[in-house]
């Protein structure tokens, strides 16, 4: 399973990556995930911490991907839930992902949906990037 996670996790650093014309330092990346809806939000800093990008894909289907440049990001959400579905684990509502310039990584999984709150969400978001501001 750990291995399966890891590709897909390259996979995504690297769609991140390739997605972003400027320098970035890191990459903060939410999705949130009810069956077969979910929506993502992405954060992007500078080397000097300051927000330089923000994609808000507010609702995604799994019959309906876009053809624009972010349509990709909900495949790598649904795979994720894949293996966790075949490995037998407890399927994830929420997932964050941080990206480091250097490629460093931090990741969570999360059972609880935050989109319904936004000051949860805010809260939630905040405490996970303080977590990985100084690890990754």
């Amino acid at each position: 399973m750990e291995e399966e996670l890891l590709e897909v996790y390259r996979e995504l650093a690297t769609t991140l990556d390739a997605l972003l014309p400027v320098a970035w330092n890191r990459i903060y990346l939410y999705a949130e995930v009810e069956g077969e809806r979910g929506s993502i939000d992405l954060s992007v800093l500078n080397k000097n911490s300051e927000l330089i990008a923000l994609v808000d894909y507010p609702e995604w289907l799994e019959q309906e991907h876009d053809q624009h440049e972010w349509s990709d990001l909900p495949l790598y959400v649904q795979e994720l839930q894949t293996i966790f579905e075949r490995y037998q684990e407890l399927e994830f509502t929420s997932f964050f992902f941080c990206l480091g310039s250097r490629g460093e990584l931090g990741i969570e999984f999360g059972y609880q949906s935050f989109s319904d709150d936004y000051q949860l969400f805010r809260e939630r978001m905040g405490s996970f990037i303080d977590k990985y501001a100084e690890e990754v």
